[in-house]
Formats: C-alpha cells, sequence, structure tokens
C-alpha cells in the first residue's frame, strides 16, 4: 500500500495587491507618455462629489487613451499581464478593459489623491483596478501609492520601478500621496466583468 504526501494546509492570498513587473520596456514608456501628454489634458475629478471636495481630494491632471491602431499595443500587453494575474490569484470572470487613464501628479500642485475606491455606483461592474509606474523613482518625492488590504489595516506602499504594474480589486482601498518634488506619471486602468452573485 503507497502513502500519500500531505499538503499543509494554507491562507488563501490575502494581500492587498498583486504585481509584475516589465510590462513596457523603458522605450514603450516614453511613448505611452507622449501618447498621454498629446491628448486632451483635463483636471482629475471625483464621480459625485461637490466642487469642494473635487478640489481637495483629489489634484491631478488626465488624460484618456482609447484602443487604436496606435495604442494597440498598450491595451494588449496589459491584456497579458491582467490574465496571467488573474488566473494565478483572483480568477475573476472578465471580460473587457476601459480606457486608461493617464495621470500626472505634478510638484507645482501637490498631485494626491486621497483614499478612495473604484466601484462606485456607476462602476459597478469594475472587478480589477490596475496601476503601472511610468517615472523612475528618482525623478520625484512623495506620490506613493498606498493600497490597503481592511479599512483599519496599516496600509502597503506599492514598489516604485519603472514598469511597475499593481492589480488590485477594485473596491480596494486606495490613495496617491502629495507629490512634494518632481512629477509622477502612471498608467491606470480597470478591468470589467458580469456582477458577482
Amino acid at each position: 500500500m503507497s502513502t500519500m504526501w500531505k499538503l499543509t494546509p494554507t491562507e488563501p492570498y490575502n494581500e492587498p495587491y498583486v504585481w509584475t513587473k516589465n510590462v513596457f520596456s523603458e522605450t514603450e514608456i516614453g511613448l505611452i507618455i507622449d501618447i498621454g501628454k498629446s491628448l486632451p489634458i483635463i483636471n482629475g475629478t471625483v464621480v459625485n462629489d461637490t466642487s469642494e471636495l473635487k478640489i481637495t481630494s483629489r489634484k491631478s491632471n488626465i488624460s484618456w487613451i482609447k484602443p487604436t491602431p496606435a495604442t494597440e499595443f498598450i491595451f494588449r500587453k496589459i491584456e497579458i499581464a491582467i490574465n496571467k494575474m488573474n488566473s494565478a490569484f483572483y480568477r475573476y470572470d472578465l471580460t473587457e478593459i476601459e480606457d486608461l487613464q493617464f495621470s500626472e501628479y505634478d510638484e507645482s500642485y501637490q498631485g494626491m489623491y486621497t483614499s478612495h475606491t473604484d466601484d462606485g455606483a456607476d462602476a459597478y461592474s469594475r472587478k480589477i483596478s490596475f496601476s503601472i509606474q511610468l517615472s523612475d523613482a528618482t525623478d520625484y518625492d512623495g506620490g506613493d501609492l498606498l493600497i490597503y488590504r481592511h479599512k483599519i489595516d496599516k496600509p502597503s506602499t506599492v514598489q516604485r520601478d519603472l514598469g511597475f504594474m499593481a492589480i488590485f480589486p477594485s473596491w480596494s482601498i486606495h490613495e496617491v500621496t502629495p507629490v512634494t518634488r518632481g512629477t509622477r506619471y502612471s498608467l491606470v486602468g480597470w478591468v470589467h466583468g458580469p456582477r458577482f452573485r
């Protein structure tokens, strides 16, 4: 009679985010920044906020990158990364990626975004959020992306390596601390799927 090795029980994956590196090359990152800057730039706002709260809760400039022949490489590489990480960790039923948000947080206005989630009433089908680092860590001070596992927990500070992609459930609380020197660029997006049952 053969014996079998018994597996040691493990806890389910319970970190505030998962990550992957080098989704884009440095050349591609430079191209993404050029594309983002070439599009209409607007002030980042907060859905359903009053004007006063918009000013105090978020300070950033953004543009929207849509799928076109020139931007197809961006969406394809993000799709590959999302599918790989989702299969390994979340296994959510996913169907599409929203237009991508190119974000600038600059020292001149102390760019920041206070704690929030991405799954509001107008975004009920968002399941995964992601943020891709487009700036070298030495280009700015402040501007840390913080993600909370639970509201009462101490947040995790996301790594600032160029090309680093943080992926997390869209209902996770997260924030960007004020930029005190330089400029931080990032590419942010949301992945949708059927509502959870």
